[in-house]
């Protein structure tokens, strides 16, 4: 059972939005709007304590955007929520999301227990050969050999807020994944439940900021040597020859 629905969007985005909330509302799915960080006019002093841009750079190869960390930190704010809250299984889609067919079966019908999180969307997924899981007659959920692309749709629990919630504490990466999801009950639908705009021409707050940045030197990630020492290395390393591509 989802406990709730949490649409994902800045307070000015009603254009964006109502597609969204038109469809839910047809389907009789209850949800709140949760506010987004805004980071189109930069970091609020606040927010920006809550970043590390020194090591994000580091972690990401990269320099963020603004955007970018506003978009981390709002899934963040939700993951604290979660826990604040006590929501055993909550839903959060972002407001350009595009629900596809068997969504409000998947939710009204939705009893599974044993995961941590659930990709209703996905790009770039790798799943292992085994942990399959059969959600309905058309779906299948299958456990992750990595971190796909996307948040525009998961449903996660207590333990996998309180996962993402610390390993997002200070926020050093994008939205898309704070963590390696192989370490957890991860696991990602398919066909997807949830479909997203195009990600190259469809409207976005976030492309604006990240592509000047993208010509601006930054170090490469350092690859500590004494990961080779961490089983969690080698345990991933193992799953991830055991993979496939399913987006």
């Amino acid at each position: 059972m989802i406990d709730k629905i949490l649409v994902l969007s800045l307070d000015d985005a009603h254009g964006r939005r109502a597609p969204l909330v038109e469809k839910l509302t047809r389907l009789n799915l209850e949800f709140s709007i949760w506010s987004a960080v805004d980071g189109r006019g930069g970091l609020s002093d606040t927010n920006e304590q809550r970043v590390d841009r020194a090591l994000a750079t580091k972690q990401m190869g990269r320099i963020l955007s603004d955007t970018e960390l506003a978009c981390a930190l709002s899934h963040h704010d939700i993951y604290r929520e979660i826990l604040a809250q006590g929501w055993r299984h909550t839903l959060v889609l972002e407001d350009d999301a595009i629900l596809t067919e068997g969504f409000a079966d998947f939710i009204r019908d939705f009893a599974q227990e044993d995961y941590d999180l659930m990709l209703l969307d996905h790009w770039r997924a790798r799943v292992r050969w085994f942990g399959r899981r059969r959600i309905d007659a058309s779906h299948r959920a299958i456990r992750v050999a990595g971190s796909p692309l996307l948040t525009t749709g998961y449903v996660i629990s207590q333990q996998g807020a309180r996962s993402l919630a610390k390993a997002s504490t200070p926020v050093i990466s994008t939205a898309d994944w704070p963590s390696d999801l192989s370490t957890l009950r991860a696991y990602a639908i398919t066909p997807r439940l949830v479909d997203h705009p195009d990600l190259e021409t469809g409207p976005s707050d976030i492309r604006p900021q990240r592509a000047p940045l993208k010509n601006i030197p930054a170090r490469w990630k350092r690859r500590d040597p004494q990961r080779f020492l961490d089983p969690l290395y080698w345990k991933r390393t193992y799953y991830k020859r055991l993979w496939k591509w399913i987006s």
